[in-house]
C-alpha cells in the first residue's frame, strides 16, 4: 500500500511539472497577461464591503485631484468625447452597462479604470439624477456605500455617494 501511495505522489508530481514545462514552452506565465483594467478593478474590490463606507483613495492611492464616472448609454457632451478617446478609443464608445471612472489630476486624465454592470463582484456607481454629464468627485470627498445586490445569479456592489459633495 505504501508503495502504491508513493508512486501515485511521484506521478502526479512528474505531471504537474510536465505541465508547468508545457506552459512555460508556450510562453504563458501566471499573471503575466493579466488585463491592466482587470488589476485595477480587483484593487478596488478587496476594499468592497456590504454596507460598509469606503474611499476612492483606499484603493488608488496614486496622485488624483478629482473622479469623473461616466456611463454608458448616456449622451456624451463632445468634450467627454474628445478626453476619452485620447485616453483609449473603445473608452469613447462606452456601450450600456458599462462605466468608467476617471482620475483627473492637474487637468489631465491620470488613469481610468472601467466597469461591466452586473459582472461579479465589480463595483457599479450610481449617478444622481441631477447630474447630467457624470458627477465630479473632488478626492477628499470621493466617500461611498456599498451595497451588495443580487441580479439572477450574479452579485455586484452599488456604489452610492455617501456625501453631497458632488461637483456639477
Amino acid at each position: 500500500m505504501k508503495k502504491a501511495l508513493q508512486t501515485l505522489g511521484l506521478t502526479a508530481l512528474i505531471a504537474a511539472f510536465s505541465l508547468l514545462a508545457v506552459l512555460g514552452l508556450m510562453g504563458v506565465r501566471p499573471g503575466a497577461d493579466l488585463d491592466p483594467n482587470a488589476i485595477l478593478v480587483r484593487r478596488l474590490m478587496t476594499t468592497l464591503r456590504d454596507g460598509d463606507v469606503f474611499t476612492l483613495t483606499q484603493a488608488y492611492p496614486e496622485a488624483w485631484d478629482t473622479a469623473q464616472v461616466f456611463t454608458g448609454g448616456e449622451p456624451m457632451t463632445e468634450w467627454q468625447w474628445r478626453t476619452l478617446r485620447q485616453v483609449d478609443e473603445k473608452l469613447a464608445a462606452l456601450a450600456r452597462g458599462e462605466q468608467a471612472l476617471v482620475f483627473w489630476h492637474d487637468g489631465a486624465v491620470a488613469f481610468v479604470v472601467r466597469f461591466t454592470q452586473g459582472k461579479a463582484g465589480e463595483p457599479w456607481f450610481t449617478n444622481p439624477s441631477f447630474v447630467e454629464e457624470g458627477p465630479i468627485y473632488p478626492r477628499d470627498s470621493a466617500v461611498f456605500r456599498a451595497e451588495l445586490v443580487r441580479d439572477g445569479n450574479v452579485a455586484y456592489y452599488l456604489c452610492s455617494p455617501e456625501n453631497g459633495d458632488i461637483q456639477l
